[in-house]
């Protein structure tokens, strides 16, 4: 059978885990997957009103910029940031039978993916109460772009596991390096912001910011993401899935003895 057979074939266990991981996220929580609502909301209130006023940026539209930057933002950072324990707390799963590890991984992605869902709901509903001229064709490009998306944290997550397995500073370190990608990202700060600075280049050619277009694009302007921003996230979904492929068969069989 094949590497992408066994996981298919194993996809009840890793459905099973992943609604057990969204399950105790939430458990003994008043307000429960209300919080993936919240979270992102209470955030951009906070950025909206401060740099909303640095920038004399118009308040209402400057919200709904940063929340859907959070909304795409969270679930790539979470992806990493939760991806490196999904190997150490699968020991017991990987111990006691071989199953691909990648699927502990996914699980992870997945159940970031069913709360992100939640977030990007709020979001839908906020442009049609706010701007549903907006709405039209170009949302068909919606679902293949979650998919991509998707597809991306899947294969950052493979990574920060097998990094983290061998290196367990890696998950102090990666924080890090999400604070720094953070900032030279428009989640929250505008594009035109880097123009006026000169920093074009840094724009361009941070995938980050293709992958936030194929949401904002359709939902904020009502137009198609450009093929530009097509081929940046596509490429750099691939380039993260080819070094993935790479590092799990390089690492798969030994890192039951980094655990």
């Amino acid at each position: 059978m094949s590497y992408l057979g066994e996981i298919v074939a194993c996809r009840h266990f890793w459905v099973h885990l992943a609604r057990a991981e969204v399950r105790a996220r939430f458990r003994r929580s008043r307000l429960g997957v209300a919080w993936a609502l919240l979270q992102p909301l209470l955030l951009t209130l906070l950025l909206a009103v401060v740099f909303g006023g640095i920038f004399r940026l118009p308040i209402r539209d400057f919200a709904l910029f940063v929340y859907s930057g959070l909304v795409v933002w969270d679930f790539i950072a979470l992806s990493v940031v939760n991806g490196c324990g999904s190997l150490l707390t699968a020991e017991p799963y990987i111990k006691l039978r071989r199953l691909p590890v990648v699927i502990y991984p996914l699980r992870v992605v997945l159940g970031i993916a069913t709360v992100s869902m939640v977030a990007f709901a709020g979001l839908i509903l906020w442009v049609s109460i706010d701007r549903p001229e907006v709405l039209g064709l170009p949302l068909v490009g919606l679902p293949p772009a979650f998919a991509l998306i998707c597809l991306l944290g899947w294969g950052l997550a493979i990574h920060s596991a097998f990094i983290n397995a061998r290196f367990r500073d890696f998950q102090q370190f990666v924080g890090v390096i999400l604070q720094a990608v953070w900032y030279v990202s428009p989640v929250f700060i505008e594009p035109r912001l880097f123009t006026a600075a000169g920093l074009e280049a840094l724009l361009f050619y941070n995938p980050i910011t293709h992958v936030l277009n194929l949401i904002r694009e359709p939902l904020l302007w009502g137009q198609f993401p450009s093929g530009v921003d097509w081929a940046f996230a596509a490429g750099f979904a691939a380039l993260v899935w080819l070094f993935a492929v790479a590092r799990v068969r390089r690492s798969e069989r030994d890192i039951v003895f980094y655990l």
